[in-house]
Formats: structure tokens, sequence, C-alpha cells
């Protein structure tokens, strides 16, 4: 965990995402952030995707490079940032049934996310070029799990 607590510890944005269950190829569990008291569950990838990108939405960070146009004039955009009401040590204590994925999203570009992931089991990062990439490092890791409890 040095690396996450020192690269990413500050980050607004980070979460934790808890896999507990893996059936018919679709990872449910549960996602933590500092905005929120309780976990978030999800069911599939694509709930995870949307929820980590209502977030950085909600929090405005890291600022969306490419946003939704329209004809209305709907005013200057102010985002206040809400309180954080779950402190990052109890963030990153939670631990997934089957792995543990700790991700910061530094930037959204090119109509996709950038960042790091840190396999908190392992204490393995990776970085990530899009949100595919970064679906592709979490299932390689419950694949090679999955070889490691079967042998």
């Amino acid at each position: 965990m040095n690396r996450i607590l020192g690269e990413h510890f500050a980050a607004p944005n980070l979460v934790n995402v808890c896999i507990d269950n893996q059936e018919h190829h679709d990872n449910s569990g549960r996602m933590y952030c500092s905005y929120c008291k309780s976990a978030l569950k999800f069911h599939n990838e694509l709930e995870l995707l949307l929820m980590m990108d209502g977030l950085m939405n909600h929090i405005d960070y890291p600022q969306n490079a490419v946003g939704v146009r329209s004809y209305r004039n709907t005013g200057p955009k102010t985002a206040v940032r809400p309180d954080a009401v779950l402190e990052k040590s109890e963030l990153l204590h939670q631990r997934g049934s089957l792995a543990t994925f700790l991700i910061h999203v530094q930037y959204r570009q090119y109509a996709s996310w950038q960042g790091t992931v840190v396999w908190a089991e392992r204490n393995i990062d990776r970085t990530f070029r899009s949100e595919l990439e970064l679906m592709k490092i979490i299932e390689s890791v419950l694949m090679s799990s999955r070889q490691a409890i079967s042998v």
C-alpha cells in the first residue's frame, strides 16, 4: 500500500473497489469513496463504471475533457465539491472476497479515463489508458487468482 498512500492518497476521487462475487463473467461487489458513508453496490462492470463516472462528474474531478453539448445556454458551471464523510483510512481498510482494487483516475481525456489501479492484496500497481484497459486488468487479476486457487 506504500505506493497508493504516497502518490494517490490525497486524490478526491480515489475509490476502493471490492469484488465479492463473479457469476457468468459479471463481477459484483462494493465501491467505497470518500463522499458516501456506506458502500455502493454494483452487480456488473457497467454499473461500476457508471458509478465511478457519476462520482467524478459530481465532484468535477478530474474534469471531463469532452462535455455534452447543447444549444441551450445553461449559464456558467459552478461546481462545489462536497465534504468527505468517510475517512481515507476506512476507505482503504475494506476488502473484497475475491479481490480489492484501489483506483485513481487521473485524467478524463480522449473520451476515456487514464489512471492507476492497485491490486491491494498484492500491492501491485498498473497504469491504464482507458476504461476497457482498466476492466482487462481487473479481469486478468481475477483470472490469475482463480488459477492459483485451483492449483
